[in-house]
């Protein structure tokens, strides 16, 4: 069997679908991606959507995930319904886990209700305490906190059903660390967090960064000797399970026109640049050759663009994939080699860390 044929086979199977209800919402976060005013524009096909769940459903991998997010899903709180309860009443097998991602504003005991009923994990955003949260995390009026908004929302609610999402900048990196404990201290068990990507940090900023990542390593390790977790970090999971390949990506991403897109990033690009790359629908299923090529075609750019730098890392198994970042930049208009020497050098910290982390985890295990 040919390298094609190989990769069209991993292809079909999928570990993940993340569905992108519309671009409604009532916050203007400063790091959001996603050109809200655009994809407000596409009509919600509900019945199309639920045909591209159910093409997933058919090829998932052996622990699919399914993720609604927006824009934000809870505006189309109608919608999400139907089509929760279409996962659940059309899944075979394992039990799919459903993950809602949410600002929190919106949320009351009627939607969490219904959210707990069907076992959803609701992965809500929030920064760190409302100081800090609020500078990038602002309601479009300006007026009210989305800290106290939302904090109020979920401070009661079963903290093992929600997992906190978080973005650190360049201005809120020095605080990493308050952050995490500030949340650990509050009863929760599930973190993730990411950097902001679409910024050009300065070399002052990445130091910060490295030096909060090893304290973190320290803190993390300290909670999670001989792997019994306390505390749950995704990256780290995600770099635990990582396969050899991280181009053979297994993500799927549905927009809510029912078309599959090639990545999340496309919901950034106006419509006429974002049509180029989509890749199938939930009526025909995924398009796997024009797929696996505008993959193909974006990895020989970047490594022509890096000269090979990437070929040549003793990490690059372990890498986040640049794919996102390079399609955002040549649509963009954004000089690649400038965002990916950010990206590059964040990669790295995060790696450093996890390997750390899991040399120091494996030394606490050792049998006496």
């Amino acid at each position: 069997m040919d390298q094609q044929k190989i990769t069209l086979v991993l292809f079909m199977k999928y570990h993940s679908l993340s569905i992108f209800l519309g671009g409604s919402c009532n916050l203007d976060c400063s790091y959001c991606f996603i050109d809200k005013e655009n994809l407000r524009k596409i009509p919600l096909n509900i019945p199309l959507i639920k045909k591209g769940i159910n093409f997933f459903l058919r090829n998932p991998s052996e622990n699919p995930v399914i993720s609604f997010t927006g824009g934000e899903p809870l505006l189309y709180w109608s919608s999400l319904k139907k089509l929760i309860e279409s996962v659940r009443k059309n899944q075979k097998g394992k039990e799919s886990i459903i993950i809602v991602s949410t600002n929190g504003t919106l949320l009351n005991k009627k939607k969490y209700d219904f959210l707990k009923k069907n076992n959803i994990v609701l992965s809500v955003s929030l920064d760190g305490r409302k100081n800090i949260n609020d500078i990038n995390r602002v309601f479009k009026d300006g007026k009210s906190s989305v800290f106290k908004t939302t904090w109020g929302n979920i401070k009661d609610l079963d903290k093992k059903k929600i997992k906190i999402c978080s973005v650190f900048t360049p201005e809120t990196v020095e605080y990493f660390n308050k952050n995490i404990k500030f949340f650990v201290e509050n009863g929760f068990s599930q973190l993730d967090f990411y950097p902001e990507i679409y910024r050009l940090w300065s070399k002052k900023h990445l130091n910060v960064l490295k030096k909060e990542f090893d304290i973190f390593a320290e803190f993390y390790s300290s909670l999670n000797s001989n792997y019994d977790s306390s505390l749950e970090i995704l990256f780290i999971n995600r770099m635990l399970n990582k396969d050899s390949d991280n181009f053979c990506c297994q993500k799927l991403i549905l927009g809510p026109d029912g078309n599959f897109y090639l990545c999340d990033k496309i919901f950034s690009f106006f419509d006429n640049r974002r049509k180029k790359y989509i890749i199938g629908n939930g009526e025909k299923g995924v398009n796997y050759v024009k797929r696996l090529e505008l993959l193909k075609k974006a990895k020989r750019e970047i490594v022509e663009s890096t000269q090979n730098s990437c070929l040549k890392c003793s990490l690059e198994n372990y890498c986040f994939c640049p794919i996102g970042l390079y399609l955002w930049c040549i649509e963009n208009e954004k000089d690649f080699k400038k965002y990916f020497k950010t990206f590059c050098n964040i990669s790295k910290i995060y790696i450093s860390s996890f390997l750390k982390i899991k040399n120091i985890l494996k030394w606490k295990s050792r049998p006496l």
